[in-house]
């Protein structure tokens, strides 16, 4: 299981492709300092499976903490399981598949999220986690300090509310209830301070106001230039096409590679390697999706430019006309549209 983020793979794998490069098999990217990240995992991972997972837990957030990532997510939630934090591991559960999107292991995890939400029941208190745009926002439950965005914390269930609070931001409450049965997500859009100001009135114009005087407004527009065929264009519309069938040609590969990787998973005994296996199936998934959509914006975007560049159009000039007097106006229009 790699550390690195998969919104960062798919960065970097994004801009190889748009420099007209197919990166594959490129490793994933640690943060500002990714020998540390390795070692935070990897020593976690070895006190994982020594059954040490208070330790292994706290080596699985500080490597999170430098790239952050859905597989160490899971690492943290599991640790977290098995120490029986069962609201710690919900939250890191609920936060896995939320990074991860769809993982091949969703029912698995949505399972254990359903019987650690049952459990918080029975606690009397169910899970609610809050997040903003933009992050940071200092967040008020019914008038009591909770802490700042994004925020994961169990509440009583029933009516709440909610107020978010940030410099150069206007203030947001929101009523809200908590259900007794599971958790619940509250995402707040922050208005800047300014914004959301109310258009000028207008002013109305008197019935008995004068009529404007007679006016007449001519208004040229230049005739176009006639375009020839552009072999620059045309070869740049051929080169546009190429590398999107060659991005769509990585697309299918990875797509093949992430199939591997999730059949080989299901094969695996053991928590550690099944959710190596996954990351990689993940991040595969990832890279697939982003040469899918590059491929198809440079194939589409390469064949208007080849268009472009066979097509030839002439346009002469174009004349408007506008002519108001008393009570009467006229309007003339001249040339080639």
């Amino acid at each position: 299981m790699t550390p690195g983020g998969g919104g960062r793979f798919a960065q970097r794998l994004g801009m190889a492709v748009a420099g007209l490069a197919l990166l594959m098999g490129t490793s994933l990217s640690y943060g500002a300092d990714p020998s540390t990240a390795r070692q935070r995992f990897v020593a976690g991972a070895q006190l994982y499976s020594q059954g040490k997972f208070s330790d292994a837990v706290d080596q699985f957030l500080a490597a999170d903490r430098i790239a952050p990532s859905a597989a160490l997510s899971y690492d943290i939630a599991r640790s977290y399981e098995k120490l029986g934090e069962s609201s710690l591991a919900l939250r890191w559960y609920r936060d896995y598949l939320r990074r991860a999107g769809d993982p091949a292991d969703a029912a698995k995890v949505r399972r254990t999220v359903q019987s650690l939400e049952r459990e918080l029941r029975n606690k009397g208190v169910q899970q609610i986690t809050v997040r903003s745009i933009p992050r940071g926002a200092t967040v008020a439950i019914d008038g009591e300090p909770a802490g700042v965005t994004p925020l994961t914390t169990d509440l009583p269930p029933g009516h709440h509310r909610l107020t978010l609070t940030r410099d150069d931001y206007d203030p947001t409450e929101r009523p809200f209830t908590l259900s007794p049965d599971e958790a619940q997500d509250i995402d707040v859009r922050l208005t800047q301070k300014g914004a959301s100001a109310s258009p000028p009135v207008p002013v109305p114009v008197p019935e008995s106001a004068s009529p404007p005087p007679p006016t007449t407004t001519l208004t040229p527009v230049p005739p176009e230039p006639s375009r020839a065929s552009s072999p620059t264009v045309r070869t740049l519309g051929i080169v546009g096409m190429s590398v999107g069938g060659a991005a769509l040609g990585g697309a299918l590969t990875f797509e093949l590679l992430r199939q591997s990787s999730v059949n080989d998973a299901k094969k695996d005994n053991t928590q550690i390697g099944y959710a190596s296996k996954l990351s990689a199936a993940n991040d595969r998934q990832t890279a697939s999706r982003v040469l899918l959509g590059v491929g198809a914006g440079l194939a589409v975007t390469g064949g208007i430019l080849f268009l472009v560049g066979n097509a030839r159009t002439e346009r002469t000039g174009t004349e408007l006309a506008v002519g108001c007097s008393y009570g009467e106006c006229s309007a003339r229009a001249s040339g080639r549209f």
